[in-house]
């Protein structure tokens, strides 16, 4: 059966399809598109407003990324972005693992493309291939560092270090 934790964040990742590795880059690297990924986010949730979202994006794709450390990125052939999410859920508000739902993939990606309408990226193609289920880390920053179950190690560094 599933277990139920109460959270104070959750965190997810969601997997964008693009048409090249450039429009990957441009898009990575371009502050309004990250603002756009944020408020697409929360949009999907009653509970969070833009400023509760945290986003890193990183390009995927075969022959796209440059960096070294590919074992923290999910593997796709294809030319994308890679956001990883924390969302941190406002005081007062309660949720869990079983009351927090997420959006499909085609209503996350109805939400992204109305909110890069305002950035010069309006017209780009683009799928969201997958939006992962979503994870709650472990009370108290010693416990979310020696987390060995960490479905992406990304996620859990990003953690540690946005806890302090």
């Amino acid at each position: 059966g599933a277990t139920t934790t109460t959270a104070a964040s959750f965190t997810t990742t969601a997997v964008v399809i693009v048409t090249d590795c450039k429009t990957a880059q441009d898009m990575a690297a371009n502050a309004a598109v990250k603002e756009a990924f944020r408020k697409a986010f929360a949009s999907k949730f009653a509970f969070l407003a833009t400023k509760d979202v945290a986003v890193n994006l990183t390009v995927i794709g075969t022959n796209c990324a440059r960096r070294l450390n590919d074992e923290t990125r999910i593997l796709s052939s294809s030319p994308g972005i890679q956001a990883n999410y924390k969302a941190t859920l406002p005081l007062g508000t309660a949720a869990s693992s079983s009351s927090i739902t997420m959006p499909s993939a085609t209503d996350f990606q109805t939400a992204l493309k109305s909110a890069l309408k305002s950035t010069k990226f309006s017209n780009t193609t683009l799928t969201v291939q997958s939006l992962y289920p979503i994870s709650i880390p472990p009370a108290g920053p010693e416990v979310a560092a020696a987390s060995p179950g960490a479905a992406f190690p990304l996620l859990a560094a990003l953690l540690v270090a946005l806890e302090r």
